[in-house]
C-alpha cells in the first residue's frame, strides 16, 4: 500500500516509487517530445519537398542528401521542443514526490505539445497561402478570424480529406508516444542511464551548434524552415523601427506632396479629352483582378469580351498600380486620393472618420447624389462606417441586394442565401445581382448627377462559380475557377454599360474601371495576393469608358489608385482637394514614378519608374531591380548588374516612408482629437 498525505506526496517507506512515479513521468513528456521531433521532420520535409516518396511512389535521388536538408530544415522546430521540455522535466524532478502534480504536468505536457503538432501540422498550408507561418498581423488581417478572408478561405480547406488527416495524425502521435514512452522508460531504469543521459545532453548540444551553421550556409527560405510557433511569439513582440524610417535621405517629396504644398497648375489640365457632357460617374471594381488576366493587356483566356467590346470607346492605362494588395487600403485610396497608411493596420478599422476631403464628398457638395454597392458584405472592416463618414448616401450589400442566383465554391452547391442563413459561409451575392441593383438605383432620380462605386466578390478566394463551370485548359482549379468568376465580372460590367446605353445616359456618364489589386496563382512562389509587391500582387488593369471622350487610345503614365480621383475631378473640371497627394493622368507635372508596399507578411516597399520596378524587402534586407520591358514576369533580378542601385532604392523610398509616416501620424491624431486642428501637413 502507499503511503500518502492529504497533500498528495509520498512519505517514508514508499520514498522508492517515487523514483519510479518520476521517471514514468519523465519518460512520458520525452516519449511526446521524441514524437513531436519525428512528425515535426515529416512535415517539415514536406515543406522542404523532399518527402522520400515522390507523387509516383519512386524513391527520390540522394537520400543523405534529403536527409540532411530535412535535419537542417527541422532545427527550430526541435529548439522549440527542447525549450518546452526542459522546464517540465526539472519540474518533474522538483515535484517527484507529489503523484498529483506529476499527473499534472504530464496532462499539461500532452496539451503544450499537442498545440504545437497542430501549429506545425497547419504551417504548410498556411504558408502556402501567405508565404509566411502565422503572425498577428495575419490575424489583425483577418480582422481576427472573423473576416471575409479568413472565413471564406479556412471553411474552403476543411474538406472531410483535411478532417481525416487530422484525426489520423492525432492518433499517430499518440499511438508513436506511447511507444516511445516505454523504449526512453526502459532506458531510464538501467544502470548506465547516467551516462546515456549524458551522451544524448552531448548529441542535442552538438545538433544545436551544427545545425545552426548548417541552416545559414544551405540558405533555406525563412519561410520554410521557421518553427510557427516563434514566429507568432516574435511577432507579439515589439521591435526597433528599421533604419530606413529614419536615416538622412537627399530625395525630396514632390513624388507623393500634397496638392496644397506643390504648384497646383491649371484648374484642368490641358491634356484631358474632350469631356464636355459628362456629368455622372460610376466607378466599377474588379475584385483581386490584375490586369494579366484581362484581354485587352494579353490576358489569354476569353473571360473579358465586355472590356474587349468597349475597348474603341475606352481609354487603356498600361501601368497603374494599387498601393498594396488589400481591398480596404485601396478603398481609401481611390476615395481619399491618399497613400496608404504604412501599417499592418486598417484606416477604415482604426479611423473611419479619417480626416481627408473624400471625391463622394467633393461631388456630394456639388449636388451629386452617391451610392456604394458590393456583393459582399460592407461591414467588412469598417468599410461601412468610412464610407458614412466620407459622404456616401446610400449602402448596399449582400444583405439588402435582392438575388435569387446562385453560386458556388470550391465544390459547394448550396446557394448563397442557404450557406449564409446556416452558417455565415460565403457572404456574398451573383454580382450580376448588384448590377441590376446599381441599375435599378440610377433610374430613380434622373435629374440629378450621380456617383456610384460597385465593387464585385466572385474573383475574391476561394472563388465563386455561377451555373456550370467553364473549363479553360488550365491544371491548376482554382485558376479555373477564379477565371469563370472574372467572366461574372465582365458581364456585369456589361449589364451597366448596356442600361446606360438603354437610359441614354452613356454620353453623359463616366465608367472607370480598375481592379483593386491582383491574385497569385504560383508565380514566385505565392498564391493570393497580400504578400508580395510582385506584378500579380499590385499591377490592375484601368480603363476610363465614355463613348465620346475617348476612341481607343491607350497611356502608359505612371501611376496608381491614389491617381485615380485626381483623374475624375480633372475630367469633371473641378479643383482637387489640398490634402490630396495623387495627380490627374493627364496632369503635365507627373511623377514617372508610383509606390506600394506590403507589410504582413515580410515588411517590403518599392516604386515603379517608368520600365523599371525597384523592391526592398526590409526584413530580409534584400533588393531586387527588374526591367519590365523586357521582363514581364520579374523572372530575372538585375540588382547584382547595379549594386549602385541600392543606395537610390533605399534613398527614394526613405523618403516616401518617412513622409507618408509623418503625415498619416497628424491625420490620424486629428481623427482621434477633431478639437485639436485640422493642419495635415506633414512639413
Amino acid at each position: 500500500m502507499e503511503d500518502r498525505n492529504r497533500s498528495g506526496t509520498i512519505d517514508g517507506p514508499v520514498r522508492a516509487f517515487s523514483a519510479t512515479a518520476a521517471t514514468r513521468a519523465a519518460a512520458s513528456i520525452l516519449g511526446i517530445a521524441l514524437s513531436l521531433v519525428v512528425l515535426g521532420m515529416l512535415i517539415r520535409a514536406r515543406m522542404t519537398g523532399v518527402l522520400i516518396l515522390d507523387s509516383l511512389g519512386e524513391r527520390l535521388t540522394s537520400p543523405m542528401a534529403l536527409v540532411h536538408q530535412v535535419l537542417v530544415g527541422t532545427y527550430w522546430d526541435v529548439v522549440v521542443v527542447v525549450v518546452i521540455t526542459l522546464p517540465f522535466l526539472c519540474l518533474t524532478y522538483a515535484l517527484r514526490r507529489s503523484l498529483r502534480t506529476l499527473r499534472v504536468l504530464r496532462g499539461t505536457y500532452w496539451l503544450v505539445a499537442g498545440f504545437i503538432l497542430a501549429a506545425e501540422a497547419v504551417n504548410p498550408t498556411v504558408v502556402y497561402y501567405l508565404g509566411t507561418p502565422f503572425t498577428v498581423q495575419w490575424l489583425y488581417y483577418s480582422d481576427f478570424l472573423r473576416g471575409l478572408d479568413a472565413r471564406n478561405s479556412l471553411l474552403s480547406l476543411l474538406d472531410a480529406r483535411i478532417i481525416a488527416v487530422a484525426f489520423v495524425g492525432l492518433g499517430a502521435f499518440s499511438v508513436l508516444a506511447l511507444i516511445l514512452r516505454r523504449f526512453v522508460e526502459a532506458a531510464l531504469t538501467r544502470s548506465y542511464r547516467h551516462r546515456l543521459v549524458v551522451a544524448v545532453t552531448a548529441l542535442v548540444l552538438a545538433y544545436l551548434a551544427v545545425g545552426y551553421v548548417e541552416l545559414d550556409r544551405l540558405e533555406l527560405r525563412r519561410s520554410v524552415t521557421a518553427n510557427p510557433v516563434i514566429v507568432f511569439a516574435d511577432s507579439l513582440l515589439p521591435h526597433d523601427a528599421p533604419a530606413i524610417y529614419t536615416m538622412a535621405t537627399p530625395v525630396d517629396s514632390d513624388d507623393f506632396a500634397q496638392v496644397a504644398e506643390r504648384d497646383p497648375g491649371p484648374a484642368a489640365s490641358p491634356g484631358v479629352p474632350a469631356s464636355a457632357g459628362i456629368k455622372n460617374v460610376i466607378v466599377f471594381v474588379l475584385e483581386s483582378v490584375p490586369s494579366k488576366y484581362v484581354e485587352a493587356y494579353g490576358g489569354k483566356f476569353p473571360v473579358t469580351p465586355v472590356l474587349s467590346k468597349y475597348r474603341s470607346q475606352a481609354m487603356m492605362f498600361d501601368t497603374i498600380y494599387a498601393h498594396t494588395a488589400n481591398t480596404n487600403v485601396s478603398l481609401v485610396a481611390l476615395l481619399t486620393s491618399t497613400y496608404p497608411w504604412l501599417s499592418t493596420r486598417f484606416v477604415t478599422r482604426e479611423y473611419p472618420d479619417f480626416p481627408v476631403p473624400s471625391l463622394t464628398g467633393e461631388l456630394r457638395q456639388r449636388g451629386y447624389r452617391t451610392a456604394y454597392f458590393t456583393s459582399a458584405d460592407g461591414r467588412f472592416d469598417g468599410q461601412d462606417e468610412f464610407l458614412a463618414q466620407h459622404d456616401v448616401e446610400v449602402q448596399e450589400d449582400y444583405r439588402s441586394i435582392p438575388c435569387d442566383r446562385s453560386i458556388n465554391a470550391a465544390g459547394f452547391e448550396q446557394t448563397i442565401h442557404d450557406l449564409v442563413a446556416r452558417q455565415q459561409y460565403f457572404e456574398g451575392v451573383h454580382d450580376d445581382c448588384t448590377a441590376e441593383a446599381l441599375n435599378r438605383w440610377i433610374d430613380t432620380e434622373r435629374a440629378r448627377p450621380f456617383f456610384a462605386l460597385l465593387w464585385t466578390f466572385m474573383t475574391h478566394h476561394p472563388y465563386f462559380v455561377a451555373g456550370e463551370e467553364t473549363d479553360f485548359g488550365v491544371e491548376n482549379e482554382s485558376l479555373n475557377r477564379y477565371l469563370n468568376a472574372l467572366r461574372v465580372g465582365d458581364g456585369a460590367l456589361g449589364k451597366v454599360l448596356q442600361h446606360l446605353e438603354d437610359t441614354g445616359l452613356a454620353d453623359s456618364t463616366l465608367v472607370v474601371v480598375l481592379g483593386d489589386h491582383g491574385e497569385a496563382f504560383g508565380r514566385h512562389g505565392q498564391v493570393a495576393h497580400a504578400a508580395n509587391i510582385y506584378e500579380e500582387n499590385v499591377h490592375i488593369p484601368f480603363f476610363l469608358i465614355n463613348p465620346r471622350a475617348f476612341k481607343g487610345e491607350e497611356s502608359g503614365v505612371v501611376g496608381g489608385i491614389v491617381d485615380i480621383g485626381p483623374t475624375i475631378l480633372d475630367i469633371l473640371r473641378l479643383p482637387l482637394p489640398g490634402d490630396w497627394q495623387g495627380r490627374s493622368v493627364f496632369a503635365q507635372q507627373r511623377s514617372p514614378r508610383t509606390y506600394f508596399f506590403t507589410p504582413w507578411a515580410d515588411l517590403i516597399y518599392g516604386y515603379r519608374q517608368h520600365s523599371n520596378k525597384y523592391i526592398y524587402n526590409v526584413t530580409t534586407n534584400e533588393f531586387a531591380l527588374y526591367d519590365l520591358s523586357a521582363d514581364s514576369d520579374e523572372s530575372r533580378n538585375l540588382i547584382g548588374e547595379h549594386p549602385e542601385m541600392r543606395d537610390e532604392i533605399t534613398n527614394r523610398l526613405a523618403a516616401w516612408i518617412q513622409y507618408q509616416n509623418r503625415l498619416i501620424a497628424k491625420l490620424t491624431s486629428v481623427a482621434a482629437n477633431p478639437s485639436g486642428g485640422s493642419e495635415a501637413s506633414p512639413r
